[in-house]
């Protein structure tokens, strides 16, 4: 909730319906992560990584719950 509180007071004086739009979908891809578990600032990083061609072919696997399930999965993998 805190998040919440100080995305709230940052955004108070936003000027432009397109700054809301964006702050919305940032708002959103962050508490979604962490919902799942997943840490946020990683889990941005890998799918902006990734390559637009399979996240359009495959977005059920850039959810944070899937993209966290995947990063579990390899943590437990017998190194090679």
């Amino acid at each position: 909730m805190r998040t919440e509180k100080l995305i709230e007071k940052g955004s108070m004086f936003r000027r432009s319906i397109e700054g809301r739009v964006v702050l919305d979908i940032l708002r959103t891809l962050l508490q979604t992560a962490a919902a799942a578990g997943a840490p946020p600032h990683q889990y941005l990083v890998d799918v902006l990584k990734a390559s637009p061609q399979d996240i359009e072919a495959h977005p059920e696997n850039y959810t944070p719950a899937a993209w966290l399930k995947r990063q579990l999965a390899e943590d437990q993998a017998p190194a090679a």
